[in-house]
């Protein structure tokens, strides 16, 4: 039974991501962005010629002047002005490699090369994973690359079709969650549990996320890479819309761990003690909840904090204005709507899972509930 539930899903999501009827005009037009015709390669740096300060309209910049060599043989030397630099950390040395830029006539260094470190970091990152997790890692690393596969293959081109952003955010959300939670947790009642409970939190995020962004008259306008989007292309993109999605698919990823932390929870009040009833079991459960509650609200905001660092030091280096007309500007209440809506979310998900699992669980002898130890299709017993 389980291994056709297990079909039935998969089957269900990949229909919906790959039919592209679906969305209508669920392909990109290209026509609709704006590209240059540019040939991108790595060089290295094999020669300094000449580095030293600048004064450019009243700050000084450091500089360096190089040679770079490139993998087809050709050489060049940096021009005056390519490599106008912050701070000397980020002077080059010989043997750095670098990326340049080439338009058909002249090359120009754009930014030290850094996909190198990245990807022994991605492979430092997978081991960890599968010798700590094993097999129930191996498969929550695969739940990971297939919800990144399918929000840059489906839900980032069903955004630049033209289509609500919203629906595309919250349909794709759900489909990936789904696959996601199947994937790392294995087909059981627990985990349907868990899905239930992230869709229920997803819809009452939707809502009280639209009102106040509508209420605050927020714009989706808060972010450099706002401007940027309406830049690179011709179409005019729901940027409000895309705010609330992206507030919605930022949600899910916590959720996860919410809903089946709480399920878990639940599931062994029920093991222990088989004669406990609906509201003893959800009493109990919150009790964990409450504790987990706490520590969720504290990580989600400093994790928001973290990101958002720079800006702190923007506004206390910057005292030309009250402190209560930056909180009002669009850029931070954008933060601030997006931290508290998702803290909100979280903490609501902790009742939701809970009521849920102890309503379902208790209809099911407490025999027939088993801990998942891995992500793979168990047996009825």
């Amino acid at each position: 039974m389980k291994k056709l539930l297990l079909v039935i899903v998969c089957s269900l999501n990949f229909s919906v991501f790959f039919n592209q009827n679906v969305f209508a005009e669920y392909d990109v037009n290209s026509e609709s962005l704006v590209f240059s015709e540019f040939e991108y390669l790595s060089g290295r740096v094999t020669d300094l010629l000449e580095e030293g300060e600048e004064e450019i309209f009243g700050d000084k910049k450091f500089y360096q002047v190089f040679e770079v060599s490139l993998k087809n043989g050709d050489s060049f030397i940096s021009g005056a002005g390519d490599w106008s630099l912050g701070t000397r950390d980020q002077f080059v040395v010989v043997g750095d490699r670098v990326f340049v830029q080439y338009d058909g006539q002249q090359y120009r260094i754009l930014d030290h090369f850094r996909l190198g470190p990245l990807f022994f970091l991605f492979l430092f990152f997978l081991l960890v994973i599968v010798v700590v997790g094993r097999r129930k890692g191996l498969f929550s690393l695969l739940g990971l690359i297939l919800s990144i596969y399918l929000i840059v293959e489906w839900l980032i081109p069903g955004m630049l079709s033209g289509q609500n952003i919203v629906v595309v955010s919250v349909l794709g959300g759900s489909i990936i969650s789904s696959l996601s939670l199947y994937l790392s947790h294995g087909i059981s009642k627990q985990t349907t549990i868990s899905l239930v409970s992230i869709i229920l939190v997803l819809a009452l995020t939707f809502m009280f996320s639209s009102l106040f962004v509508w209420w605050g008259k927020l714009f989706g306008l808060g972010t450099e890479q706002s401007f940027y989007i309406q830049l690179t292309t011709s179409q005019t993109l729901d940027l409000r819309g895309l705010f609330l999605g992206g507030l919605i698919i930022g949600t899910i990823g916590v959720l996860d761990d919410v809903t089946t932390t709480q399920v878990a929870v639940v599931q062994s009040l029920r093991m222990e003690n088989s004669s406990l009833t609906v509201r003893q079991l959800f009493s109990r459960a919150m009790s964990v909840g409450r504790t987990h509650i706490a520590s969720l609200v504290n990580t989600l905001a400093l994790a928001y904090t973290g990101a958002a660092l720079p800006l702190f030091l923007l506004f206390h280096i910057d005292q030309g204005q009250p402190w209560w007309i930056t909180i009002n500007s669009e850029f931070v209440a954008e933060e601030i709507v997006r931290t508290l809506c998702g803290s909100i979310a979280l903490v609501l998900a902790v009742p939701i899972s809970t009521y849920l699992a102890a309503m379902v669980l208790t209809r099911w002898p407490s025999k027939t509930l088993t801990v998942t130890a891995c992500a793979c299709v168990h047996k009825d017993e």
